[in-house]
C-alpha cells in the first residue's frame, strides 16, 4: 500500500480497506472486497475465541491504519472516527469494546469460493505490508465457519503453542 506525504514531507501511515482483530497476542488482518464478510468473520472469530475463555477483541472494521513498528513488526490501528465501531450488515453500525492496536501476525484474504484451491501447494504464503513480511492465507468469503477452520490450522502451523485459541 502506498503512503503519502504530509505537509512536512513525512510519510503518512497506510490506511487500507480491511478489518483487524486480536486473539490472545495475535493480530489478524482481514482483507477482502466490500460485502465479502470481513465484519461478520471478525465478529464470529472474536466470539469464538471468547467462548473458549481467551482474550479477543475488535481492533478495526472497514478501515485499518498500518504502520511498521520499531522492531520490524506491522501494527494495525483503527482509522480515526471508526474506533470501536463494527458494521452488522442489515442491522447497522454498533459500538463494541475494542483494542487501540495490534501487532499483525496473520493476514487473511477473503476471496470468492471458486478462487480457493481445494488442496493448495502452499496453504500459508506471505505478503509484504509497509515493508513487513506477514504470513498470509486465503479463505472463502461469506463462509465464516470454514474460515475459522482454515485460520485454526494456519495458527497451528505458524504458532504451534497457540492451540485452543480457535
Amino acid at each position: 500500500m502506498m503512503t503519502g506525504a504530509g505537509s512536512g514531507g513525512a510519510a503518512l501511515p497506510a490506511s487500507i480497506h480491511a478489518g483487524c482483530i486480536v486473539i490472545g497476542p495475535f493480530g489478524i488482518l482481514l482483507r477482502g472486497a466490500s460485502g465479502s464478510g470481513k465484519s461478520a468473520l471478525a465478529d464470529v472469530l472474536v466470539q469464538h475465541a471468547r467462548s473458549g475463555g481467551h482474550f479477543a477483541a475488535l481492533v478495526s472494521d472497514d478501515r485499518t491504519v498500518l504502520a511498521r513498528g520499531g522492531k520490524g513488526q506491522l501494527t494495525a490501528r483503527p482509522a480515526r472516527n471508526l474506533e470501536g465501531l463494527i458494521e452488522v450488515r442489515g442491522a447497522g453500525i454498533f459500538r463494541v469494546p475494542h483494542e487501540k492496536a495490534a501487532v499483525v501476525r496473520l493476514a487473511v484474504d477473503l476471496l470468492p469460493p471458486a478462487r480457493i484451491d481445494r488442496l493448495p501447494e502452499w496453504q500459508i504464503t506471505e505478503t509484504v505490508l509497509e515493508g513487513v513480511r506477514v504470513p498470509r492465507i486465503e479463505v472463502a468469503e461469506n463462509l465464516p465457519q470454514e474460515a475459522i477452520r482454515r485460520i485454526r490450522w494456519a495458527f497451528l502451523g505458524l504458532f504451534p503453542n497457540s492451540s485452543g485459541y480457535l
